[in-house]
């Protein structure tokens, strides 16, 4: 359980249907006003408030506003809405009008998670047994810091790869021009979701992130607003972690649960961070209940067997030496970042003679890296007949030479990533998958002559 930011509940309760905010009872009788938060496009860090509005009959209308704030006297809440705005609409009624539908995906992202910490999860262990999750035991991170790791994911490069084509390393550089693979999704008429707390590791500290929201629904903006309102509020002794009443990992997972439920009919790609404190085991435990309640709440919607669902976390090797076995803790499990996968049932009943189940379980025993799910993800894209832009080689300096990727010409596997729906080579290398040496925990047996000590 989180440890609890009031012991007062929360100010106001959100109505994703009605598109009301309502005060709760116990602060009905106080003087309590609505602000909005917004970042204008373009400008990276600026957060403003708009003026205060006071509360009607306890009731706000927030049909036209997505990130809030609502004050009575010294305490706030932070909340979001999802707001529906013109092009969300459009692809909402893109897909009313198609019978079948593509798989979406929900990826849930820890910071430094490693595979020994979800030892401290029993029940949600059991849970991801239950509903049919792989477990990738060859999962491998390829760098030592979580940034590097989910570049890699989220675009297929290596970051000196992204730093030379698309992402500067300078003070104003951004990831605008990079290829995430939410952008191929966006493009297909995918409802597109970046959410996650605004910590440093995923605040993008190799440049300044985003001008421009880089998916459809973007919680960015409303964490970096407790910043903001720390600074003009100085004396309130405003929390540096809590999201006003809300535990920050609690208002991530309630976010997810109610994205998934808004959505529930339309196809959409999500990735969420999580990185408050999971630097600390005994934290990590902690949340334990409440990560099994959100995978039940996923597990009751009918989008469970339209949806691809990954867990993934970088390592552990970028806060401790690998080689300090004062903790008892294995030379493998520390390099090895935790990745669980469960594809829908419909997917093999669609492709059964692709032989993608098989072809799943069989890499669970594989040396497997996050270029193997960006890979996986392009694959999903082709196989529901969609198509996206992609650089001809990776090793191009800009990206001014494009080709169209299609199911006719999408090639599943190459030495250094391939698709997870199909056989991962046997004898690949931490070389091959572009591994680091002092990352590699498949090292082979070398033999020694002599005396070594």
């Amino acid at each position: 359980m989180f440890s609890e930011c009031s012991n007062l509940g929360n100010l106001v309760s959100l109505n994703d249907d009605e598109q009301v905010l309502s005060l709760n009872e116990e602060f009905s009788d106080q003087e309590c006003f609505l602000s909005e938060v917004t970042r204008p496009d373009g400008n990276v860090g600026q957060i403003k408030f708009s003026e205060p509005e006071k509360f009607e009959d306890n009731v706000a209308d927030i049909s036209e506003k997505e990130f809030l704030m609502a004050r009575c006297g010294k305490y706030y809440n932070l909340e979001a809405n999802f707001l529906v705005k013109t092009k969300i609409q459009r692809k909402i009624n893109h897909w009313k009008a198609q019978k079948n539908r593509p798989i979406s995906i929900l990826s849930l992202n820890f910071d430094s998670f490693p595979r020994n910490y979800f030892r401290r999860l029993p029940q949600t262990l059991r849970l991801l047994t239950t509903m049919g999750f792989l477990d990738f035991k060859g999962f491998q991170s390829v760098a030592p810091s979580s940034v590097e790791n989910f570049l890699g994911l989220l675009t297929g490069m290596e970051t000196s790869t992204v730093l030379r084509k698309c992402a500067p390393s300078s003070p104003n550089s951004t990831f605008d021009a990079c290829p995430f693979v939410w952008k191929y999704y966006n493009e297909n008429n995918f409802v597109s979701m970046f959410t996650g707390d605004d910590s440093p590791t995923f605040s993008w500290n190799l440049g300044e992130g985003f001008r421009r929201n880089p998916t459809d629904y973007y919680t960015y903006p409303l964490f970096q607003s407790r910043g903001k309102f720390r600074q003009e509020n100085s004396q309130s002794r405003v929390s540096q972690l809590c999201m006003g009443q809300y535990h920050p990992q609690k208002f991530i997972f309630d976010y997810v649960q109610r994205f998934l439920t808004k959505f529930e009919d339309t196809p959409f790609f999500s990735f969420v961070w999580n990185k408050v404190d999971f630097h600390d085991s005994d934290y990590f435990g902690r949340m334990d209940n409440d990560f099994a309640l959100l995978l039940q709440a996923i597990g009751s919607l009918d989008i469970l067997e339209r949806t691809m669902i990954i867990i993934i976390g970088s390592n552990w090797t970028n806060y401790e030496n690998t080689q300090n076995v004062t903790h008892g803790r294995g030379f493998f499990e520390r390099p090895s970042s935790a990745l669980f996968i469960r594809a829908p049932q419909h997917l093999f009943q669609k492709y059964p003679h692709e032989d993608m189940k098989n072809s799943l379980e069989l890499n669970t025993k594989r040396l497997v890296t996050g270029y193997d799910i960006n890979h996986t993800l392009k694959h999903l894209l082709v196989l529901n007949g969609m198509n996206f832009q992609e650089n001809v080689t990776v090793e191009a300096t800009d990206f001014s030479t494009f080709e169209l990727v299609s199911i006719f010409n999408f090639l599943p596997s190459f030495r250094e990533r391939s698709s997870l729906l199909v056989p991962v080579n046997e004898e690949r290398t931490c070389a091959d998958v572009k591994i680091r040496e002092n990352n590699c925990a498949c090292r082979t047996n070398r033999s020694v002559t002599g005396k070594f000590y």
